[in-house]
């Protein structure tokens, strides 16, 4: 371990091994200043690259920050030794006539690294990613401490996770936001909180389940005895939706402020919606519409369960994949002529549509295609 990264992430699974550089942290928070940032937690730059959608761009520069209010839900108060720091950073904070115990700090950490070893968590990523995990999965990972770059047996390790407020659309608040929860074994119970001991190898098996809403989440993996924790920014969701924009076909609503309008909500994959848009081709061309319609969901940008309702529950189960889109059926501007509701959802049933349907009554009418 050296001083200026202060531990390391080991990423240890059967097809490869990886490191990520990861920070000391508060133990009863994240310290989130300058010099305690993550230290390869990807730039704006490095982000996009690895998903190249607006959305991204605009959550990125956020996720080096840690969480606003991260109170780990175990309760541990102790901070890390101030030799877990960025000594350049150290050195800035001492004033200018200190900044010379830089050149000395790394001679220093050498004796004092001990100190800053630290639990950590694997994960079968590279490095400038953030972890993806499919809503409602379970993945097996596995965790371990390291002290210079060494596995510490019979290491005490608690894991727990915290939610990133206001991630993949979730603008509402309230109780009940599912977070990941940890297990021992696939089929055993799994909990918000787990401590577990590495045994003599210093390495544990644990095993994730997810929720069904797709967001953001800081998992917290902490030493237990010293009070020490570092943490890791996961993605629950998916990464391969793309914004469906209005055209000359469609225009969008049904966007809420809740889920941030209409950009939110109009997500797909590249299949369905290369569907759907040879399905309304086929309609306009079998029953001669040349007016444009009006398209209500699709997905939220990472998918996992469209809480219409705000309550981190369905109704909206088949809008959790990108796969699904409603169309509206009622009469109102931009609807599908009311007669014709059964035959745009032919038109979506010859196009590979699994669940073409039409539903609801009223001003709730639409035709539902899910392919």
């Amino acid at each position: 371990m050296t001083l200026g990264t202060s531990s390391a992430i080991r990423i240890d699974r059967s097809r490869g091994r990886q490191r990520r550089t990861m920070p000391c942290a508060s133990a009863g928070g994240l310290d989130t200043s300058p010099g305690n940032r993550p230290a390869r937690m990807p730039s704006t730059r490095e982000a996009v690259t690895s998903s190249p959608d607006e959305l991204f761009r605009r959550e990125a520069p956020n996720l080096r920050q840690g969480p606003s209010d991260p109170q780990l839900k175990h309760g541990f108060v102790g901070r890390t030794s101030p030799w877990c720091h960025d000594p350049i950073w150290l050195g800035r904070r001492a004033g200018r006539a200190a900044r010379v115990l830089t050149l000395l700090l790394p001679r220093i950490a050498f004796v004092l690294a001990g100190t800053c070893s630290i639990a950590v968590l694997s994960s079968q990523v590279r490095v400038l990613e953030v972890p993806r995990f499919p809503p409602s999965s379970k993945v097996e990972e596995s965790v371990s401490c390291a002290d210079r770059g060494r596995l510490i047996p019979n290491c005490i390790v608690t894991l727990s996770s915290v939610a990133r407020t206001r991630s993949n659309a979730h603008l509402h608040v309230g109780g009940g936001q599912p977070t990941i929860r940890f297990g021992l074994s696939e089929s055993g119970s799994f909990a918000s909180i787990l401590t577990v001991n590495t045994g003599s190898s210093g390495q544990k098996a644990v095993w994730f389940e997810t929720h069904v809403i797709g967001q953001y989440e800081f998992v917290y993996t902490c030493r237990t005895r010293i009070r020490r924790c570092t943490y890791r920014t996961v993605l629950v969701g998916y990464d391969d939706l793309r914004h469906v924009p209005e055209n000359h076909l469609w225009f969008h609503i049904g966007g809420t402020a809740s889920h941030g309008g209409n950009y939110n909500s109009h997500w797909m994959t590249p299949h369905a919606r290369r569907k759907f848009t040879q399905a309304v081709n086929y309609f306009n061309n079998e029953n001669s519409n040349r007016d444009r319609i009006a398209v209500n969901d699709m997905s939220l940008p990472r998918g996992g369960t469209f809480d219409i309702y705000r309550n981190w529950r369905p109704p909206h189960p088949s809008h959790s994949r990108g796969t699904a889109v409603d169309i509206r059926a009622n009469g109102a501007p931009g609807s599908i002529p009311v007669g014709l509701a059964e035959a745009f959802a032919a038109a979506c049933k010859e196009y590979g549509a699994k669940y073409p349907a039409v539903e609801g009554s009223g001003v709730q009418r639409h035709v539902h295609c899910h392919w």
